[in-house]
């Protein structure tokens, strides 16, 4: 593998940035011509960063150091002129074979909102994550299409955007990169949606009502009463203590068929109603079965032998 290590000037070590740093290996590179080593001793250097530029039509990792001296050694009588240079070092080869090298990006954020819906028009919350095995992860940056630009979140994985202009009904999704520390960004993850519902149903009537009273081998028909100001279409379910009895349907009654077994028994309904975006309100009963009393006669029974 034919490695080249190159001396750069030390105080280009906080002002150089990539462009300039190919730039200024590719000419060296010229300079040199067929010269497979300029070596400069390393007991001074301490590593700072490991970057990837491109330069004289090859790939390179420079990793740039702490200076606080440099000697430069003469190849083929010809001084390698290290003073006048910071030092990096660019390897020539396929960079597969680099030590440290990575040539992957990130895997693709998985990105969560909140749920399907949310009842704020000013706020936003998302978390995601990636990784990145072989340089780790540098920074993420996000992006809400329509109300945020992309913006570095750092290394956070988690932000709350506040302040903004949703609209009902509009839908809004995050959109993550993951990039690391050779520069690869990943594939854009995206989050599944949460649509803003400003306008949720509400629960007028549920019967029967609270801390009612119903007779056991009864038939109880549960009615729900529910209205949305914007007209949406509503489904309802009915859960009877955890049971799903009525599963999401457009049907407003159901009618549960109380067995003798549950005398003296308590039982919770739970009434839900979900609307056109996804928004789900309840509304809760507690109700006591009682034993079904015993009819009286009809007529009174006349004793045996009176009356002719």
């Amino acid at each position: 593998m034919r490695i080249i290590r190159l001396a750069l000037i030390f105080f280009f070590l906080t002002s150089i940035v990539q462009t300039s740093l190919a730039f200024e290996i590719e000419k060296i590179l010229k300079d040199l011509g067929d010269t497979d080593i300029i070596q400069a001793t390393t007991d001074v250097f301490q590593l700072k960063k490991s970057t990837i530029v491109s330069g004289a039509g090859n790939t390179y990792r420079l990793d740039t150091y702490n200076l606080t001296a440099i000697i430069g050694e003469a190849i083929g009588g010809q001084s390698s002129n290290s003073a006048n240079y910071a030092l990096s070092s660019g390897y020539m080869s396929d960079p597969q074979t680099i030590p440290g090298f990575d040539s992957t990006p990130p895997t693709t954020p998985v990105v969560i909102d909140d749920g399907d819906y949310t009842t704020s028009s000013s706020t936003l919350h998302a978390s995601w994550s990636a990784e990145d095995p072989e340089s780790e992860i540098a920074q993420y940056l996000y992006s809400v299409p329509g109300i945020v630009d992309w913006t570095s979140a750092g290394l956070d994985t988690e932000i709350t955007l506040t302040s903004l202009g949703l609209k009902h009904g509009q839908t809004y999704y995050f959109e993550v990169i993951a990039k690391n520390n050779a520069g690869i960004s990943s594939e854009v993850g995206m989050s599944d949606g949460i649509t803003v519902n400003l306008s949720e149903p509400i629960i007028l009537i549920l019967i029967p009502e609270n801390l009612s009273k119903v007779y056991a081998e009864d038939q109880l028909d549960i009615q729900v009463a529910a209205s949305d100001s914007d007209g949406d279409t509503l489904e309802y379910q009915i859960i009877i203590d955890g049971e799903i009895k009525q599963d999401w349907s457009h049907s407003r009654i159901f009618s549960w068929t109380i067995n003798a077994e549950e005398a003296g028994k308590v039982h919770i309904i739970t009434a839900n109603v979900r609307d056109g975006n996804g928004a789900v309100v309840s509304k809760q009963s507690k109700v006591f079965i009682l034993h079904k009393p015993i009819n009286p006669p009809l007529r009174p029974i006349s004793n045996s032998g009176e009356g002719s």
